[in-house]
């Protein structure tokens, strides 16, 4: 990987830091302070007018659970962590550390919302997580080190979803291997949408074609009357 051992250290060596003391995140997690419960009284509030007016549409994703069954306000899922590692302070190392760090996990039913959301914390312990898991990660680290990250969900493809990478060229190929070569051995499906017919009419094509000679053999005769007429002169 990319990422080899000593970020896998950096993170287990961080355990009795501030950030990553069980202890202290324990406690943090098993339960709401003061300000945390008025947030979710707000968000409560909220919940419930949006639910009155826009009563067909999905509810909102304000306060999941997280690992310990405690309801947390969306927003507190997000920590600013900046790891000692000067790599990792660029957004495409960054992600590339999380992708290769993390495993994957696809969300029980894709259309849907997650039935809670862990911590950061638990995340890199467990070393796995889902598509919410993944993009709260990269966004704090991001968060650490200066970045205007944000966090969106919505719709993705079915290949995304499922981590379907059976049509995508291996990195690990040579860079001779594009993906017009992966096109030519895939099999035509017979159920796939052929291309439009061509409805350009041939006659009018063969008139254009017709037109257009004649006209440059007229250009051709008065350029050579031209110079019969200049051969006289002289």
């Amino acid at each position: 990987l990319k990422f080899g051992t000593k970020y896998f250290n950096a993170v287990n060596n961080m355990e009795g830091k501030q950030d990553f003391d069980e202890q202290q995140d324990s406690e943090f997690y098993k339960k709401n302070s003061k300000k945390e419960k008025l947030i979710l009284s707000y968000a409560d509030n909220f919940r419930r007018q949006y639910r009155q007016l826009y009563g067909d549409r999905k509810a909102l994703f304000f306060t999941p659970v997280n690992e310990y069954g405690i309801e947390k306000f969306i927003c507190t899922t997000l920590k600013p962590t900046k790891l000692p590692y000067k790599e990792l302070y660029d957004y495409d190392q960054a992600a590339n550390f999380v992708a290769d760090y993390l495993t994957y996990e696809v969300l029980h039913t894709p259309n849907t919302l997650p039935g809670k959301l862990i911590s950061t914390t638990l995340v890199l312990r467990q070393q796995r997580g889902n598509c919410f898991d993944h993009s709260i990660l990269l966004c704090s680290l991001l968060l650490g080190v200066g970045y205007d990250a944000y966090c969106v969900c919505g719709y993705a493809t079915r290949e995304v979803c499922m981590m379907d990478q059976t049509r995508s060229v291996c990195p690990l190929l040579e860079d001779s291997v594009t993906m017009e070569d992966v096109k030519k051995h895939d099999t035509m499906d017979k159920y796939a949408i052929k291309p439009s017919k061509n409805f350009s009419s041939k006659f009018i094509a063969k008139m254009e074609a017709r037109k257009e000679a004649e006209e440059k053999a007229e250009e051709e005769k008065q350029r050579l009357e031209e110079l019969e007429r200049i051969a006289v002169c002289y």
